[in-house]
């Protein structure tokens, strides 16, 4: 290097360079632009990682909406209720009662002449409500095992599920021609899949919008139903 260098050796040129940056970072210009830098990152990294949180929901009918918001049926004192909400083993589509889970027409039943048909359908919603408690323990579990998208994309399937068979028994009882029992059971049953579409709509939403504490939103809210009627 000539007389005229600023910087006689490699390490001083280094040591300035290094000195210069310092300098600069402790500015106020430079501290608007790093603010304006991390924003845009942070925005960018929420963007990706909540993108599969925004797969469209199907699309709820009012009616459907409507009919969740009915007063559901308070059973807690009924012994028929009791007696199958209490049931401590597992639900599957071989018992007794999984017949009425399905769209009428129903066969007959010895069960409706004996308990009559208010008790038949206590019956029946005493079962359900069980189903709906054990499910809701599975979920719990498959949401510590499950990744955040496989969750969401499931719970997202099953709206869709639920909602394609509430519009497919509503239009079924306003169309076909059924005896009173089969309408009356058939109308319990599209009320039920009414309620579950906008449950899980509500898990849907706490876990998109929530998504750490939706384990606890969930757990609170399957208890509730268990002590309400226990």
């Amino acid at each position: 290097m000539g007389r005229g260098a600023k910087y006689f050796t490699q390490v001083e040129r280094t040591e300035a360079t290094r000195n210069k940056k310092k300098a600069h970072v402790d500015t106020e210009h430079a501290k608007v632009i790093r603010r304006a830098q991390n924003q845009r990152a942070y925005e960018k990294r929420k963007q990706n990682s909540k993108a599969y949180l925004v797969a469209p929901l199907p699309n709820i009918p009012r009616p459907l909406r409507v009919m969740s918001q009915s007063m559901f049926p308070i059973m807690k004192t009924s012994p028929l209720f009791q007696q199958e909400f209490r049931r401590r083993e597992e639900i599957t589509q071989d018992d007794h009662l999984a017949h009425w889970d399905n769209s009428p027409p129903y066969h007959s039943s010895s069960l409706s002449t004996t308990y009559g048909m208010s008790g038949f359908l206590e019956l029946i919603q005493g079962r359900r409500l069980r189903a709906q408690y054990q499910y809701e323990e599975l979920r719990l579990v498959r949401y510590k095992t499950a990744s955040e998208q496989v969750f969401l994309q499931e719970i997202n399937a099953e709206i869709a599920k639920w909602v394609l068979e509430w519009s497919e028994l509503n239009k079924l009882l306003k169309t076909a021609r059924f005896v009173d029992v089969d309408c009356k059971l058939g109308r319990s049953l599209l009320d039920w899949k009414a309620r579950r579409v906008m449950d899980l709509l509500a898990d849907w939403k706490a876990f998109s919008k929530y998504q750490p504490v939706f384990p606890k939103f969930h757990a609170l809210h399957r208890n509730a139903i268990w002590k309400y009627y226990k």
